[in-house]
């Protein structure tokens, strides 16, 4: 079941899909996932069947689009800066919660690509999320940009992708000026004792492979690691697809005392 809805932030309407489980009895409170998409993309491009998924699994999902973005409110329209998007998953956060079909104690949080450095900050700073998927992340969009190409070409890229992206998706300069210097990790070890659960694919060139390693290799546990055959996209179809929802999902650790799962993480909601 579903219902489209909206939430405010900072004064803004954002446009919300909430999802619930056909199967809840009344009066049943749900574990909930909070979900957004990457860089200027919008909460219907790839990601309802993910939410689907989660709700088959007996999940709440709360799918949004950021301000400026999709249905949601706000001008300039393609304003994206990581602080505002923070700003608006923590609101969704604090409206699910409200919800009378979630327990507000139990909230997790999926994001890829741009949304995926997102859930990696908010995780260390937001003791509301008892955990996290990120699939895809941005971890350092600073030193991956510098290892595709060289200074030059880069300067050069960074003129075309600005151009590029103001055409298909109405980005704002300041947006890409944002997004060449994120890095949302820089207190990985705050996110303890949050459990983590990343997913990269090996040939992504925009989310390198290694820097998220790199990422799993000094958050503590607990943690997993999937590493998909494919690149940046590959994730939304096909096996990709497949094995990255069935990790949100499946993949679980029993616990003794919670006994919910979101891929190895959710015992812990």
């Amino acid at each position: 079941m579903q219902r489209r809805t909206s939430f405010e932030s900072k004064g803004l309407k954002c446009s919300v899909t909430f999802y619930t489980p056909d199967q809840v009895a009344s009066g049943d409170r749900c574990p909930a996932i909070v979900m957004a998409h990457g860089i200027g993309l919008t909460k219907e491009m790839g990601l309802p069947q993910f939410a689907e998924r989660f709700v088959q699994a007996g999940f709440v999902v709360s799918l949004f689009d950021y301000r400026y973005l999709g249905a949601s409110e706000g001008e300039p329209r393609g304003q994206m800066l990581p602080t505002e998007q923070h700003e608006d998953y923590r609101n969704a956060i604090t409206w699910t919660q409200l919800q009378g079909e979630v327990d507000p104690e139990r909230i997790g949080l999926w994001g890829f690509s741009y949304s995926g450095g997102h859930v990696l900050h908010l995780a260390a700073f937001d003791r509301r999320v008892k955990a996290i998927v990120a699939q895809m992340p941005t971890v350092n969009a600073f030193l991956n940009s510098r290892r595709l190409v060289s200074p030059l070409e880069l300067d050069e890229l960074t003129k075309l992708l600005s151009q590029d992206r103001i055409k298909r998706y109405q980005l704002t300069f300041e947006s890409i000026e944002h997004c060449l210097y994120y890095e949302p990790t820089p207190h990985l070890e705050a996110i303890f004792p949050t459990p983590l659960c990343l997913i990269v694919g090996e040939k992504d060139f925009l989310a390198t492979a290694d820097l998220t390693a790199a990422v799993h290799a000094r958050a503590m546990e607990p943690k997993s690691l999937t590493i998909l055959k494919g690149g940046h996209f590959d994730g939304f179809q096909g096996e990709g697809f497949e094995i990255a929802s069935t990790t949100a999902c499946l993949c679980a650790v029993r616990d003794p005392i919670r006994r919910y799962c979101f891929g190895a993480l959710l015992p812990y909601l």
